[in-house]
């Protein structure tokens, strides 16, 4: 029996497979918020195809084409995340666009002359205006990790819709990340003419 040489699965390459995974799962991030943010907001759910695909893919590479259980579940969770987290950046573009044209430090000396004249104490004691930004992103993160299901509940035809096209996306990425099966070859066999009755 010859079996074909093929890499075997390791600790290295499931860290590379999860490292390049990442690396694709931002990058399908990037792709599809740049999307949205090119079309003005219009939300193209196939594209959850290409992120599941550029995922999957990216794992691979980082493995070196092992795949198997563990990569397809770190695919389909990458993907998820990927898909799910579209509205960090785009609505970060948004609020970019909206925003107050004041720079920081504008607002800072603002809040510094109000912050004197109510109280009339020195504009050095004055408390440094803390950022929120973390707050921010982390609940943009959570709002955007239950999208798919919310959408459901807000809209159950285009919800479901949009499930079934997430699916299909998450699909995709364990279909890739599965690996293949070590081939086994059995033989020499010997060649006998057939008998003659």
């Amino acid at each position: 029996m010859a079996r074909r040489h093929q890499p075997k699965d390791s600790r290295a390459a499931f860290g590379r497979g999860v490292v390049f995974g990442i690396g694709g799962a931002v990058i399908g991030m990037a792709l599809y918020a740049g999307l949205v943010i090119l079309s003005h907001g219009i939300v193209f759910g196939y594209f959850s195809f290409a992120v599941g695909y550029i995922v999957g893919k990216a794992m691979m590479m980082g493995s070196k084409r092992i795949g198997g259980r563990r990569y397809q579940i770190t695919a389909v969770i990458l993907t998820y995340l990927a898909v799910s987290a579209t509205i960090v950046p785009v609505l970060g573009f948004q609020y970019l666009l909206e925003r107050h044209p004041k720079t920081a430090q504008e607002q800072l000396q603002d809040e510094q002359r109000e912050f004197e004249q109510e109280s009339g104490r020195p504009s050095a004691s004055a408390p440094k205006p803390t950022s929120h930004v973390g707050v921010v992103i982390l609940t943009l993160l959570a709002w955007g990790l239950t999208s798919p299901l919310r959408n459901v509940l807000e809209s159950p035809g285009w919800g479901l819709l949009g499930l079934v096209i997430l699916y299909i996306g998450l699909q995709i990425a364990w279909k890739i990340t599965q690996g293949r099966p070590a081939l086994d070859v059995e033989g020499p066999f010997g060649v006998s003419a057939p008998k003659l009755v």
